[in-house]
């Protein structure tokens, strides 16, 4: 019998043998075959509103539960250099901005100019790694862990989008913009459209938060929304509408017996989208064509980033920040998955 836990050993296998991880072919058996016998244990204890059947959660513990140990399993331990910086050595590079930036903030500006001038050699640094890996380009490795096909990337190059406008930005400069009751209402805006929803409301929590993210809790079955409280109400809600939406996508792919994990970053963002630009069109034509030119905006910011790894020389065309550091093309998938998306829309 082709149990999940000898599918999911097949399927992380090979992955384990190309980032040289420390476990055997037969510890990684006998770990899903663990797995499996205790998330079926889990299960059966859940609270009777259940996300997903028997079958889908297993399948996403395992997939969780793989991921962490491919991680942990493929660290190496870096000792700081003591020697002075010479951007020759990946471990060099990082170290130093590992010290200047102890704990980084997302996005946060670096305007120190021996950091901003180092940056290429951290570039170069990361591109070496990946073609070390067997990675045509750093890029490349990017993609293949968000799920994004590498043909996109050509003609994501290729696109002509609006610089960011400080001070000009579209959503903000709406008249007479809704005063949305945050963050109840947009759920009342999805569930209207997605009622599949309905019955997990009571499963979502829901924090004030500096960042925009949505997980999914295995051990709890409910999922967790953070959003950037920081900014100003208009922010807030589109934030909360593509949180929101990341959840419905992952109620739909549960009820398909359909692992989001396996699905990828960049299918997950392209669904979520697509959910918020059907919602938002219905609700408002200017309000629409708002957040596609802000989207936009931001698609160049990661454009000229991407760009950065295929120039031999690499120069900055943008503002150096600790996101572009500490996790390069971070936002890849979103761009291009949220450009593909409007493509569709538009034909």
């Amino acid at each position: 019998m082709d149990t999940l836990a000898s599918k999911l050993t097949r399927t992380y296998w090979p992955k384990h043998q190309t980032h040289k991880t420390k476990y055997t072919l037969e510890q990684i058996k006998t770990f899903n075959e663990a797995q499996a016998k205790l998330t079926k244990i889990h299960y059966s204890v859940l609270s009777d509103s259940r996300t997903c059947d028997e079958e889908a959660y297993i399948n996403y513990w395992l997939h969780e539960e793989n991921i962490t140990i491919l991680v942990t399993g493929s660290l190496t331990k870096i000792t700081t250099p003591k020697q002075p910086l010479t951007g020759s050595s990946y471990q060099a590079v990082i170290s130093h901005f590992n010290a200047k930036h102890p704990i980084p903030e997302v996005h946060a500006k670096i305007e120190d100019p021996k950091l901003i001038k180092k940056f290429p050699a951290l570039i170069k640094c990361f591109r070496q790694k990946a073609m070390a890996d067997g990675y045509q380009n750093y890029p490349a490795r990017i993609c293949e862990k968000d799920g994004t096909p590498t043909n996109l990337l050509k003609p994501f190059l290729a696109l002509q989008l609006p610089k960011p406008n400080q001070g000009n930005c579209p959503i903000c400069l709406i008249k007479d913009f809704p005063k949305y009751k945050l963050p109840l209402e947009p759920f009342f805006l999805i569930t209207r459209e997605y009622p599949i929803l309905n019955p997990f409301v009571s499963c979502i929590k829901i924090n004030p938060s500096t960042v925009n993210n949505s997980r999914y809790f295995k051990d709890t079955d409910s999922f967790e929304i953070n959003y950037n409280s920081t900014v100003n109400t208009r922010h807030q809600f589109f934030n909360l509408l593509h949180e929101i939406c990341h959840i419905v996508t992952y109620l739909e792919l549960f009820q398909k017996h359909t692992n989001p994990l396996a699905e990828g970053k960049y299918f997950t963002e392209k669904d979520g989208y697509h959910k918020q630009l059907t919602i938002l069109k219905k609700l408002d034509p200017k309000i629409y064509k708002a957040f596609i030119e802000m989207e936009k905006q931001e698609a160049y910011t990661q454009q000229q980033e991407l760009k950065l790894y295929f120039e031999k020389s690499p120069k900055l065309t943008i503002p150096l920040t600790t996101t572009m550091v500490y996790s390069p093309l971070r936002y890849l998938a979103h761009a291009i998955a949220f450009l593909s998306e409007i493509q569709t829309l538009d034909r």
